[in-house]
């Protein structure tokens, strides 16, 4: 959750913290739920491998991540 996210970057203090995907999902709006707290903690980024490669719309998967880790863009 965003407050366990946020107290692993704030131990970590001038470390950067990278989060790895985890297990496959089904529920897309969970992941980007979890893409959006470890964004919000303010970690240095995110690996997400199966999540996107095994979607049935991996490029939807993809920009739609890509819309929360950069959000100007």
């Amino acid at each position: 959750d965003l407050e366990s996210y946020k107290k692993v970057v704030d131990v970590a203090g001038d470390t950067k913290v990278f989060v790895v995907g985890g297990p496959k999902t089904d529920n897309a709006e969970q992941l980007y739920e979890t893409a959006r707290e470890i964004v919000e903690a303010g970690a240095a980024g995110l690996a997400i491998g199966r999540n996107v490669w095994q979607a049935e719309n991996p490029l939807e998967v993809a920009e739609k991540l890509a819309s929360i880790i950069y959000p100007s863009k």
